[in-house]
């Protein structure tokens, strides 16, 4: 009877399998383990943060840019020690390539101390100059003909136009660096100057939704809310307002205010560009509903995760793309983007004036200088424009 008891209560095995408590014991076991090793890592990780020099960290001995420039001084420096064995530190050739070696030493640690915007941008940036460091040596290798010729052979074939000026303009900004810094010479022109994708490059044309595209979308997105229960809900909110997706990804419980059953206010403060920072209506009563129920938390999409760089839209971003993709697979049409070209239409046809209408989807204005002497369109404005972008229901509007 013990023993049955001790059994029936799973304090000890009368057979040879475990008990219930041993193995969550023997679990409990491996996942303190597990993170005690996870610990010691993260600390190892701190200590060598903490002291080493950011040159000698094991993420920057990886970087291609870096690499580069440490091949550069090592050969400067080799140069130096062979010439040494006949020429005087002080003579000219020597100091020439003594300061070329602390030349270097200095853009190494200039250029990742200094380096600027998110870590996406870093990275991208690096991407830019792998490309430039297989291809020059050195800076004084680039002239304006040779870069012409980098930009027409080996920059444009087979990358996007709007990638070719991304890459330019990485260039464009290290040159003039390297001349702010006196690393070249001050009337050095810079030679990416006025440079841009040749002939050849794939001009990216975008487009809106037709509406039984979006509404097949939709559809698409709403048959996944079981495994992601806030897709949905963003990509409508989306559809209503011309939102780009890491904005409403980004939103929090502070920054929606609903005022009735068939209204809220969505305030944008952390927008990609100044322009986006704005106010815009929801009357969509299906959407404003969904905003309501997510009001509690840290943000208004909790489910959302930090991707590699923290935006939180990262991995959605990748859901709906697929989506869309079984649903119209047409490269003009670029998931979340063409939610924003769909609300510029229809405000269009609404009759809804340019300037309401470029407030509202958070567009540039040039030649006004709205954000300084305006407080931007009023209430009554931003509601009439809100009821023209409606959600899609397969039929042409």
């Amino acid at each position: 009877e013990m023993l049955a008891f001790a059994e029936r209560e799973q304090i000890v095995a009368v057979n040879e399998k475990s008990s219930i408590a041993e193995n969550n014991l023997s679990a409990a076991n491996a996942a303190l383990g597990t993170l005690i090793s996870e610990r010691i890592k993260n600390e190892q990780a701190w200590r060598q943060l903490d002291e080493a020099k950011g040159i000698d960290l094991p993420q920057v001995l990886s970087n291609r840019v870096v690499d580069g420039l440490r091949a550069r001084r090592n050969e400067l420096t080799r140069d130096y020690e062979e010439k040494l064995e006949i020429l005087k530190p002080s003579y000219p050739t020597m100091v020439q390539i003594s300061n070329k070696i602390t030349e270097i030493d200095h853009q190494l640690e200039t250029w990742l101390s200094e380096a600027r915007g998110t870590a996406k941008t870093h990275d991208l940036h690096r991407t830019a100059m792998k490309l430039l460091f297989e291809n020059f040596k050195e800076v004084e290798e680039v002239d304006r003909k040779a870069a012409a010729q980098f930009v027409r052979q080996t920059l444009t074939p087979g990358r996007a136009a709007a990638t070719v000026r991304r890459y330019l303009s990485t260039y464009r900004g290290y040159w003039q660096w390297l001349i702010d810094e006196g690393h070249l010479p001050e009337d050095h022109r810079n030679p990416w100057e006025r440079q841009g994708p040749r002939q050849g490059a794939k001009e990216q044309v975008r487009r809106s939704y037709e509406e039984l595209e979006a509404y097949e979308f939709l559809q698409a997105i709403k048959a996944t809310q079981g495994k992601f229960p806030d897709d949905y809900a963003l990509v409508c909110l989306q559809a209503v307002t011309g939102m780009r997706l890491e904005e409403a990804a980004k939103l929090k419980p502070e920054d929606v205010t609903i005022t009735s059953p068939k209204l809220a206010w969505v305030r944008i403060d952390d927008a990609k560009t100044r322009a986006g920072v704005r106010r815009l209506a929801v009357v969509e009563p299906t959407v404003v509903a969904s905003l309501l129920v997510r009001l509690e938390g840290d943000y208004v999409f909790g489910a959302l995760k930090p991707g590699k760089y923290g935006r939180r839209s990262a991995a959605l971003s990748k859901r709906t793309n697929r989506a869309l993709k079984k649903t119209v697979d047409d490269p003009a049409l670029v998931a979340n983007h063409a939610w924003r070209h769909r609300a510029r239409t229809l405000l269009e046809r609404g009759g809804i004036d340019l300037w309401t209408s470029d407030w509202f989807i958070g567009h540039s204005r040039p030649g006004e200088g709205l954000k300084r002497y305006s407080k931007g369109p009023s209430d009554e404005q931003l509601i009439a424009a809100a009821k023209f972008i409606t959600l899609p229901t397969g039929k042409e509007i």
